[in-house]
């Protein structure tokens, strides 16, 4: 790996509540890139799902809500609010798979990526949606409904943890400094199988 490389590690989670370990995967464990390259996150989905959505957490900080895409026949995209730049995703539904794209990646890109299958459940569901959804022809959600959601159904959700760390020629000594608040946030929540 050269000086410019950047490391995408991902690490496979169960969600808290009941878990379906194999609903969701990273296609790849890890993923090289240059800085200043587009890339690209992946994983697999083996259930019928009602939407893919991603999420970003820095150290210490909560789940940003990134983007949603709904796993429709003409698939909506929600973005956050303001949208965050270089940001995009898309639906391959023959493959069944949501790749996650950042253009130009840079340090501050570093954080851990949640991509998270919600699948489509059965039965009357709607008085526990009702006021986390709004569907008018297109999905349409706030931020902060974004990270309700997230939270508060976290246990019928499956999702998968990345941990991206980008570096630079010019940062290479603090490339362990980077990198290292990361994983051990990443080994937290592989003892605690919880989402921060």
């Amino acid at each position: 790996m050269n000086d410019f490389e950047t490391k995408l590690s991902m690490y496979v989670f169960p969600s808290t509540g009941d878990t379906f370990a194999d609903d969701i995967t990273a296609i790849r464990a890890e993923v090289y890139s240059s800085q200043g390259r587009s890339v690209t996150l992946s994983c697999n989905y083996s259930i019928k799902a009602q939407s893919l959505q991603w999420y970003r957490q820095y150290p210490g900080s909560a789940p940003q809500f990134l983007l949603l895409i709904t796993d429709t026949t003409t698939p909506d995209v929600v973005e956050a609010k303001p949208p965050i730049p270089r940001l995009s995703v898309q639906l391959n539904q023959k493959r069944n798979r949501v790749d996650l794209e950042i253009s130009s990646a840079e340090v501050t890109d570093s954080a851990l990526y949640y991509c998270a299958v919600r699948p489509t459940v059965t039965g009357n569901t709607q008085s526990l949606y009702k006021n986390l959804w709004r569907m008018t022809g297109s999905y349409r959600k706030t931020r902060e409904l974004a990270a309700l959601h997230f939270t508060l159904c976290s246990s019928f959700i499956q999702h998968v943890v990345i941990l991206l760390s980008v570096t630079a020629h010019s940062d290479r000594k603090h490339q362990s400094s980077i990198q290292k608040p990361l994983v051990q946030k990443s080994r937290m929540q592989r003892q605690t199988n919880t989402l921060q």
